[in-house]
């Protein structure tokens, strides 16, 4: 089964939370698909049925998937040392089986090895294989290991891949229920059992997190309707429910239940300051209430939100504090700040950033970081003169912020003044000596403008800060390659640069300059 074809039947039960009525959507739209998966319905042997859906679920073209089947079976007998050795073997034979190397995954995590865990998935995905399963069952490994950042990002990116929260719901119910996550040995009792809810309803919620930020509400509410399900004293799942149903399901009534859930629950954790965001929201069109003080909380909280790489739900936390308080400086900035970290995202929303930028310049005229910020917005934007035009607005107020002199030397750059560029790289240089990035740049400004010898000083530079540079190393390698003609040191510079860039797993890199290395041989 195709991956197309695994995405399509698993959207066609969108909003269908329970396992077993899959099949009704699948004997629908392609018969045979349902034959096979008839088989994991009450019509075979439990570990005959769990192994055809794995096949399903992870389709590939074995050459005799014997030893994987049979690992299977042990991982869901819960004998984990010897599915491991199965999986192995299958890998031995196959090495770019993938299914046996999640499966491997997944018994690393029943045996709380978390972190080889997450090597297995990663492996998978430096392979090429992108399918949302993998990215969840990452997230899921970065979060028991309390990576929480780490497992934000990978369910950001399997979200795009799954719009749906029914497929997101089927396969952790496959992976946790189906494969065992938790031994189905009895003698774990309720102990495995409450680990079991609590990973479940905490992958729900996470997904939930992750259709907020792409704007797939009516998902983000299956997911966070699952979470409390599961766990009736989910807080932050109450209060996700809560805000979700003011900013875009337009229902108070059900957003005042959520709200006023999330308070009482936020209270008996002794969690003040979540309670008090919850009060306020279920409050919000409260004019009594202290908007300086309710502002202040709201910016701490979208904060919070940003350090963890929602950049959405930060924006919209943000917009509650200047909905407050309409010309609070550092709601603005950070509002901005949230923005061009959507750009970075890949989103079209350079004039939002822009905007905000541009105001916090008008309310605070002295405030240095708006200048900055708004001149990266512009380079972002490929709006170089305007970038320089702003920059040096901000030298006027003051003269000696080095970040100043570094994006004026990039957007110089951009507008091929390379004089200028080196001009005010320099003066970075000047005022932050120890910098890597400006000190990298202006070596790569040299290098442009055929000053070689003073290039290669700035790269020396900066591999002296930081020996495992790898950037730096490769630039010397070019440079002693191709100007200065000193093919012993470019050798040198060259293999350093080739075993940072695999250290760093950057395979394209260090393949380039494998070719280098060949033609300097």
């Amino acid at each position: 089964m195709s991956q197309s074809e695994y995405q399509h039947s698993s959207n066609s039960s969108s909003g269908r939370e329970s396992l077993s009525t899959l099949g009704d959507a699948l004997r629908q739209q392609d018969p045979q698909l349902a034959r096979r998966f008839e088989v994991f319905q009450e019509r075979a042997e439990p570990s005959v049925r769990l192994v055809q859906v794995a096949h399903d679920l992870l389709p590939f073209s074995w050459d005799d998937p014997e030893l994987y089947e049979r690992g299977i079976e042990l991982t869901s007998a819960s004998r984990y040392a010897e599915a491991i050795a199965f999986f192995q073997q299958a890998l031995e034979r196959q090495p770019n089986a993938y299914p046996a190397l999640y499966m491997l995954g997944h018994v690393f995590g029943c045996m709380h090895n978390f972190r080889n865990e997450a090597e297995s998935y990663r492996k998978i995905i430096k392979g090429g294989i992108n399918f949302p399963q993998i990215y969840l069952s990452l997230g899921t490994a970065y979060w028991v290991q309390g990576k929480e950042k780490k497992a934000l990002e990978a369910f950001f990116k399997a979200i795009p891949l799954a719009t749906e929260f029914a497929v997101v719901d089927y396969w952790f119910t496959f992976c946790i229920d189906r494969l065992h996550r938790f031994s189905n040995d009895r003698k774990g009792g309720k102990k495995d059992v409450a680990n079991r809810d609590r990973l479940f309803a905490d992958v729900c919620y996470l997904s939930g997190l992750a259709y907020v930020e792409y704007g797939f509400h009516a998902s983000a509410r299956q997911a966070f309707k699952k979470a409390v399900g599961i766990d009736p004293k989910f807080a932050n799942a109450y209060y996700e429910l809560g805000h979700l149903h003011i900013k875009k399901l337009r229902n108070p009534k059900r957003s005042a239940k959520y709200l006023e859930q999330a308070e009482s629950l936020y209270i008996e954790e002794n969690d003040l300051h979540k309670a008090e965001l919850a009060q306020h929201l279920r409050r919000n069109k409260d004019s009594s209430c202290r908007k300086e003080t309710q502002a202040e909380a709201w910016l701490k909280e979208g904060l919070r939100l940003q350090k963890r790489g929602q950049s959405q739900a930060a924006i919209d936390t943000y917009r509650i504090a200047v909905n407050l308080q309409p010309e609070f400086v550092d709601a603005h900035y950070n509002l901005g700040i949230a923005y061009g970290c959507q750009v970075d995202e890949g989103l079209q929303v350079h004039h939002k950033a822009i905007w905000e930028f541009e105001y916090v310049i008008k309310l605070k005229p002295e405030f240095i970081h708006a200048y900055i910020a708004l001149g990266a917005a512009f380079i972002k934007k490929e709006e170089f003169e305007s970038a320089i035009r702003v920059l040096k607005m901000g030298l006027k107020v003051n003269a000696t912020d080095y970040n100043l002199y570094y994006y004026l030397g990039i957007a110089h750059k951009f507008c091929g003044q390379l004089t200028a560029s080196a001009t005010a790289l320099k003066r970075a240089v000047e005022l932050k000596p120890e910098s890597i990035p400006i000190r990298f740049y202006l070596g790569v400004v040299l290098a442009e403008s055929e000053n070689f010898h003073e290039a290669c000083e700035m790269f020396l530079e900066t591999i002296r800060l930081k020996p495992d540079f790898a950037d730096g190393h490769h630039m010397l390698g070019n440079i002693y390659s191709n100007s200065i003609k000193d093919v012993e040191k470019a050798i040198v510079h060259l293999k350093k640069a080739e075993k940072l860039f695999i250290k760093l797993e950057n395979f394209s890199r260090s393949n380039q300059i494998q070719e280098q290395l060949s033609e300097l041989s």
